[in-house]
């Protein structure tokens, strides 16, 4: 069971396209930012340049609720996307935008396993080593900021207004060559 709290309750139907971007904002934008804080804070742990509140493993173990979670709930929205009566395509953008987080939570967990079999990191004897463990978890502050990114509520939801927007314009000119994706 995950330490965090954060698991979509998904018992009413989506209705619209903004319905779905509100419902699920927080509860996949959440997990991200912990785990961007999180892989930052074990970066300067990792360092051992500043004094931060927990050990190197109890962040990694912080990054694997948080990627679980992040998992679980996009498991969840893409089954309740797969339920609805009606399928546009600016919800099958969200639902390529759900893989693409599934495959971010899948690298994070793969990352985290590497950091955690390294528990005697200060026992590192090779400056190459420590090095290494030190960029991968430089990486995964990367890609953690660039999920948290975007997923902040105005620009997540401005994208899927205006991929369906230029559906509408699309389907009104009847012109799909014309029409550039978003």
């Amino acid at each position: 069971m995950s330490l965090l709290n954060l698991v979509l309750n998904l018992d009413r139907d989506f209705t619209t396209v903004q319905d779905i971007t509100t419902e699920i904002h927080h509860y996949l934008r959440t997990p991200a930012s912990i785990i961007a804080s999180s892989s930052y804070l074990l970066q300067i742990a990792l360092t051992g340049d500043k004094k931060v509140a927990k050990s190197p493993l109890e962040y990694a173990i912080l990054i694997q609720d948080a990627a679980q979670c992040l998992e679980a709930n996009c498991y969840r929205v893409i089954e309740k996307i797969n339920q609805a009566p009606s399928n546009s395509l600016a919800i099958n953008r969200i639902r390529l935008y759900l893989d693409k987080m599934l495959c971010f939570c899948q690298i994070i967990l793969d990352n985290v396993e590497t950091i955690s079999h390294s528990q005697g990191y200060y026992e590192i004897s090779f400056v190459a080593e420590k090095s290494e463990l030190i960029n991968l978890v430089e990486g995964l502050n990367q890609w953690a900021m660039q999920m948290t990114d975007v997923l902040s509520s105005e620009r997540f939801n401005d994208y899927v207004q205006q991929f369906a927007q230029g559906l509408l314009m699309q389907s009104c000119y009847n012109s799909f060559g014309e029409y550039q994706s978003a």
